[in-house]
This record gives C-alpha cells, sequence and structure tokens, in this order.
C-alpha cells in the first residue's frame, strides 16, 4: 500500500521533515525536560547507595558525628542532615537548584554552600560524589535528545521500522513504504 501524499510530494515532504529536524537541533529544550527528571532520579538513586551507584561507597562518617547529627535532630545518613543537598538535585523547584535552559544546553546541578565541598573533596571533607554520570546514563541522555531531533522525521511514517521496504519511483524519487 502506498501513501499517496508521499507518491505525489514525496520530495517536498523529504525536505521538509529535514528541515523539521534542523529545528528540533536548534532547540532542545522539549528533550531537556526529560533529561532533567532523568538526572533528578540517578542522583536520587546515587544518595540512596551511599555512592554506590556511582562506582564505589561514600566514605564512612565517624561515630562521632553520626552521635552528633542524632543529638541535633538530623538525618544520620551521609549527606542526609537536614535533606537541602538531596532536594536540590532530586526534586524541582527546591532551594538551592541550577536548572537552566538555552536551547542547546542544560545546566544541572546545586548552589547549596556546601555541595562542592563534598562533590570534589576538600581538606579534612573526603570527597563524596553526589553527581555522577556513568556511561550508560551518557548513552540514555542521548537517546532522549535524539529522539526529540527524529520525532519530525519519524512521525509522519517516512522510515519504516519493522521490516518495511522503500519503494521508488521515476527518477529514483521516494514513493512510499510497503509493508
Amino acid at each position: 500500500m502506498l501513501n499517496f501524499q508521499l507518491l505525489v510530494f514525496g520530495d517536498k515532504i523529504v525536505t521538509a521533515k529535514y528541515r523539521a529536524m534542523a529545528n528540533a537541533t536548534g532547540n532542545l529544550i522539549p528533550s531537556f525536560h526529560e533529561v532533567e527528571d532523568y538526572l533528578m532520579d540517578i542522583t536520587g538513586r546515587q544518595f540512596d547507595s551511599q555512592g554506590r551507584r556511582g562506582g564505589g561507597s561514600w566514605k564512612p562518617l565517624s561515630p562521632k558525628w553520626v552521635a552528633r547529627k542524632a543529638r541535633m535532630g538530623g538525618d544520620t545518613r551521609i549527606l542526609h542532615f537536614d535533606k537541602a543537598l538531596r532536594r536540590s538535585v532530586t526534586k524541582r523547584g527546591a532551594g538551592g537548584q541550577i536548572l537552566e535552559y538555552t536551547p542547546t544546553s542544560l545546566t544541572f546541578g546545586t548552589s547549596i554552600a556546601y555541595a562542592a565541598r563534598h562533590q570534589f573533596g576538600h581538606g579534612k571533607t573526603p570527597r563524596r560524589k553526589f553527581l555522577v554520570i556513568l556511561p550508560l546514563d551518557r548513552k540514555m541522555i542521548t537517546e532522549m535528545i535524539q529522539s526529540h531531533i527524529m520525532t519530525p522525521w519519524v512521525k509522519t511514517g517516512v522510515l519504516a521500522f519493522g521490516g518495511g521496504k522503500m519503494l521508488r519511483g521515476p527518477r529514483g524519487r521516494f514513493m512510499g513504504v510497503s509493508r
């Protein structure tokens, strides 16, 4: 079965789809919403695992510091005393959250004063990376952005997935897809 719209206007439709893909490439903000959800999720898992998700457990707190945190009424888990740091990188709109967009970039992080000291280590503060992007995460994020860019092409079925065969007409023009 041929798509008659493609049969008659195939070259114009393909040109329009390439333009739409170029426009999608110039404005990645719609895909960044999915990426930010993913970043918040994996960062929450990093906190839950106390660093194990990122390749190694965080250095344990001293028993003295755990006791002091408990006396002050805070959460005794590592980097959880008042949960401000965790919230800033796992809950949309939380205090200290950095979430900035341009059409081609996403900045994600926190402005909590002690965050860098823990992420990179400083003086007596050991390194406890809470923002970790693993190779699999990079792959997932890349696929989210690629999906956004490809949507204008795939949306109307010019690409045939699942065994379709492209049909060519006179002078090699694309005519449609058979199944």
